[in-house]
């Protein structure tokens, strides 16, 4: 829906589902707020009700706005009770192409998934465990999902800038292309476990608990945001901007499909964290992700000269 909204070859697209991103993480900010701190400090039954009552929100809200869509989103056009029907035709040679660049594209969407969503788990446990979570100064104690806010609120607070950034490199004909922007995301990615792999350095191996500042944390989402408004939404839109109209629904379920199984990979990795942590530290743990990012970046951008090619055009 959010596609459709700009016209078929509109530079403005990358930079619109920016934006949208960026509400969907607002929602994201309050949600973890609310939802954690009665999780941790009340009770789990009262963090995941706070949740039911915010999505049955979200939806009268979307239901009361629809018509601010126009015509976005509404059911086929009907003739005398009849759906009229487009006939399919066999995809050309450079649909299947751009379907082809499409699917490396969802590949590398699943190793940057695995590494990020340790935002949840395994990053999660060490804010918990090691990072020093004391305001002195106040005498209050962060509650470690309270980190998992920062994501959300860097991406309100980027997400704008690099949607102007976007356009401005298009104007001047430097807005790098889907797989560049792709490999500069698991780059930063990379580069914000690099800043854990030293913040955690310290800390020896077996540790239960450490006190290591909560400015590496808070550097290395920083960074992990940053990637992620280098693929989220630029991803979002290449499926729009890339997949035949007949196919747009399945392609974003493959989307999301890869999605789910960087999630499925990032949680068997995290299974590995209590060994790791015994038998090396957990900045040997967070020194893997670094590897997987830093070297999934380097062969995208190899393959990037050959992508464009197969995109025929779209940028």
């Amino acid at each position: 829906m959010v596609g459709q909204l700009y016209p078929d070859g509109s530079p403005l697209k990358d930079s619109g589902y920016t934006v949208f991103y960026m509400g969907i993480n607002i929602g994201a900010f309050l949600g973890i707020l609310v939802c954690g701190y009665l999780g941790e400090k009340v009770g789990w039954h009262y963090g995941f009700g706070a949740a039911s009552v915010g999505m049955s929100f979200g939806l009268v809200l979307f239901y009361s706005l629809q018509n601010m869509l126009g015509d976005v989103g509404l059911q086929p056009i009907k003739v005398k009770n009849k759906v009229v029907a487009t006939e399919i035709q066999p995809l050309t040679q450079d649909e299947k192409e751009r379907l082809y660049a499409l699917l490396i594209l969802a590949f590398f969407s699943i190793v940057f998934w695995l590494a990020f969503e340790q935002a949840g788990s395994s990053m999660n446990v060490f804010a918990l465990k090691y990072t020093e979570r004391q305001l002195m100064w106040i005498g209050f104690e962060i509650p470690a999902s309270w980190f998992q806010t920062l994501n959300p609120f860097f991406i309100f607070i980027l997400a704008p800038f690099v949607s102007m950034l976007w356009i401005k490199l298009d104007n001047i004909d430097k807005n790098p292309n889907g797989p560049l922007k792709f490999a500069l995301g698991l780059f930063l990615l990379g580069l914000g476990f690099l800043v854990l792999v030293i913040g955690a350095a310290n800390i020896p191996k077996g540790a239960e608990s450490a006190s290591v500042s909560m400015m590496w944390l808070i550097l290395a989402i920083l960074l992990h945001t940053m990637g992620e408004l280098c693929i989220s939404p630029v991803g979002l839109s290449f499926v729009n901007k890339l997949s035949p109209k007949h196919l747009m629904g399945i392609m974003f379920g493959m989307w999301f499909l890869a999605v789910a199984v960087g999630n499925y990979v990032g949680g068997v990795l995290y299974g590995m964290i209590d060994d790791i942590v015994k038998t090396q530290s957990i900045s040997t743990f967070f020194l893997m992700f670094v590897g997987i990012a830093m070297g999934a970046a380097v062969v995208l951008f190899v393959l990037s000269f050959g992508l464009r090619k197969r995109m025929h055009g779209v940028e």
